[in-house]
């Protein structure tokens, strides 16, 4: 090694397996506030060989051999952190604080594998440095907004200084946040990995960043934690595992297309797998191509059980594409290390497209493949039995429970939640389903059990995939009209003393409802049947009387627009 000394200013430039003091030609120029800073003075420091590799460690340490060039007496150590910014510009108090917080753990150590703060030199001048290498995400976002705004390099450096100040022997080790693949570093012998993976790293050629800039120490105390080995991005695989829920559907009607069922959720489950043990410690939208959209907060992500989901209506989706993004929104999953939580790393996930199918809800098969599946139908739920059907009659008969729940949630949820014990298919046999015209009955007003004959939207050609859809109202009204039975209700025409409407013709409610109050699309393709069968009810129940004009009867006909003249006589 080759010391050349001016005066008493020397520039550290640190090589692989030595350090050699190169002079200040000249002192440049700078900002009035800028100083040049000085890298050593009366110390030779060799870099030896990585002893924890900081790529495979959240903190690396790099054996260093120090040696003075003058005895004076003192072999007492102190290193001091402090930060580097080539500047002379004032740095805002919270860009500070960021980078106080990304130098702070850096020491020198007697030890290579565990931390025993250096005091004084040792003999043979070997000492080991000790630096984090792996950060948290917060961390990295600060060194990436500080970095933004100063527009000049940063380094850390650790001030190491024999005997008292007075005897100026001092040697600087600058490490660098962001190195590039081209740069001197050392620390590691995975340098590609390293830099690849953004982590700190030894600068062995600190004067070309650092000819002048202005330093401030870090107070804080250091937290040093070696011998932990780090995470990195290529132990993890993050895949689909799962895709759920609504199908997003486009509605045709009227030669128009929209978002049918935009509330309908789409649910992803996204699993993270490593053989390294992990956390995953939440999720945090990401910007797409230096965009954030609003439409994008709608889309609620959690962490289940050490896996992401991701849950995003039909219609907030639609919104994310109206807005300009067709690539969708993205997240960052932030995957900690359980025995160092500053070793953190980010993974984007990417909504993932989701394909519409268009239905046209315009015509009445159509609009029967969009009525929504409830829950709470006694054919899904088996809270009610069903006795006697085929496969088809039922699924005719769930298909109708359906449309009720949906067009009229209230008269379902008074009458027949829950309440209706079975209903028993009959056909055409015994004495009632084997007369014409009878569709359904009940053996008495206190009875929670129904009888379904053929007629009621049962026959073979009924229950064909062609027809079925058109006894969605003849069904779902024939089982309310029974339903009504159930819970003590007479025919109006049997009971004079029941105000309009308040018998078995309470179950028009039904297809007011389908007419007036349902707002989805495929309920104007059930509008003629709904409009049939609300005067085929009140003709029925009340037979000529009077009350169908009268009362609440005569509300709804006013609601729908009907006259006298539009019921038998």
């Amino acid at each position: 090694m080759k010391t050349t000394l001016i005066g008493t200013v020397l520039v550290l430039s640190c090589g692989l397996l030595a350090c050699q003091q190169q002079s200040i030609v000249s002192r440049r120029q700078g900002p009035r506030e800028a100083s040049t800073i000085v890298l050593n003075q009366g110390l030779s420091m060799q870099i030896g060989a990585n002893k924890l590799d900081a790529y495979d460690y959240t903190f690396g340490s790099q054996a260093l051999r120090i040696q003075k060039f003058e005895d004076k007496g003192s072999s007492t150590l102190d290193s001091t952190r402090q930060v580097f910014v080539a500047s002379g510009a004032s740095v805002a108090a919270d860009i500070k604080s960021a980078l106080n917080g990304l130098c702070q753990n850096i020491g020198l150590s007697t030890s290579a594998e565990t931390f025993q703060e250096a005091t004084s030199l040792p003999a043979d001048g070997l000492v080991y440095v000790h630096w984090r290498s792996h950060y948290s995400l917060a961390q990295k976002q600060n060194l990436s907004v500080a970095l933004e705004q100063l527009k000049v390099p940063v380094r850390c450096l650790l001030k190491i200084q024999i005997g008292s100040a007075a005897d100026q022997q001092f040697a600087m080790l600058a490490f660098d946040p962001i190195p590039v693949e081209q740069q001197k570093v050392a620390g590691t012998a995975k340098i590609i990995e390293a830099v690849e993976e953004g982590l700190m790293l030894i600068d062995e050629s600190p004067a070309v960043a650092m000819s002048q800039g202005q330093l401030w120490p870090v107070e804080t105390a250091v937290d040093i934690k070696p011998m932990i080995p780090a995470l990195h991005s290529t132990d993890f695989q993050v895949q689909l595992s799962n895709s759920s829920g609504a199908t997003c559907r486009y509605h045709t009607l009227a030669g128009k297309n929209k978002v049918g069922n935009p509330t309908g959720l789409r649910s992803y489950q996204y699993s993270l797998t490593s053989a390294k043990s992990y956390n995953v410690s939440g999720v945090r939208p990401q910007s797409v191509a230096g965009r954030s959209l609003p439409a994008c907060e709608k889309v609620k992500t959690q962490v289940v059980e050490r896996n992401i989901q991701a849950d995003v209506a039909c219609g907030d989706y639609r919104s994310i594409q109206d807005e300009g993004l067709e690539a969708g929104c993205q997240w960052s999953v932030e995957v900690v290390n359980p025995n160092d939580t500053d070793n953190a790393l980010g993974y984007n996930i990417g909504m993932e497209k989701i394909a519409f199918e268009t239905v046209d809800v315009g015509n009445i098969s159509g609009a029967a493949s969009v009525i929504p599946e409830a829950p709470i139908n006694p054919v899904r739920s088996k809270s009610t039995i069903f006795t006697g059907f085929s496969a088809p009659q039922l699924s005719s008969m769930e298909q109708s429970f359906d449309f009720w729940i949906a067009v009229s949630p209230k008269s379902y949820a008074t009458h027949f939640d829950k309440y209706v014990t079975r209903v028993s298919y009959l056909g055409l046999t015994g004495p009632d389903c084997s007369q014409p015209g009878v569709l359904a009955f009940v053996t008495s007003l206190t009875s929670t059990e129904m009888f379904w004959c053929e007629a009621a939207g049962m026959s073979a050609t009924a229950i064909s995939n062609q027809n079925s859809p058109l006894q969605i109202l003849l069904i779902s009204v024939t089982a309310f009209h029974e339903n009504l039975h159930t819970r003590g209700r007479a025919h109006d025409f049997n009971a004079a003393q029941y105000q309009p409407c308040l018998g078995t013709a309470e179950s028009a409610l039904l297809s007011f409802d389908a007419l007036k109050t349902c707002t989805d699309d495929y309920c104007l393709a059930f509008k003629d049947f709904a409009l049939q069968e609300y005067r085929a009810e009140l003709d029925y129940s009340l037979q000529g009387d009077a009350r169908r004009f009268q009362g609440q009867c005569q509300i709804w006909n006013t609601g729908l627009g009907l006259k006298p003249t539009d019921f038998r006589t």
